[in-house]
């Protein structure tokens, strides 16, 4: 439940510091929330390699 609450919390205070900085209100995406959860879940039961990690660092940095 710990590491749930953790990626929600990841996801919530992204939505604002994206929001502060558009100068609109924050909003929460369900699926985008369900994700993160699903994907922390899944890798404190089975931690990503580092071809993994890379993958995700790049999608994240294009995704910016």
């Amino acid at each position: 439940a710990q590491i749930a609450m953790q990626a929600a919390g990841s996801i919530a205070e992204q939505s604002v510091a994206k929001a502060k900085l558009s100068g609109q209100e924050p909003s929460l995406d369900v699926k985008v929330l369900i994700g993160a959860v699903q994907q922390a879940l899944s890798d404190f039961a089975t931690p990503p390699n580092e071809e993994q990690l890379a993958a995700r660092q790049e999608q994240a940095a294009a995704s910016v």
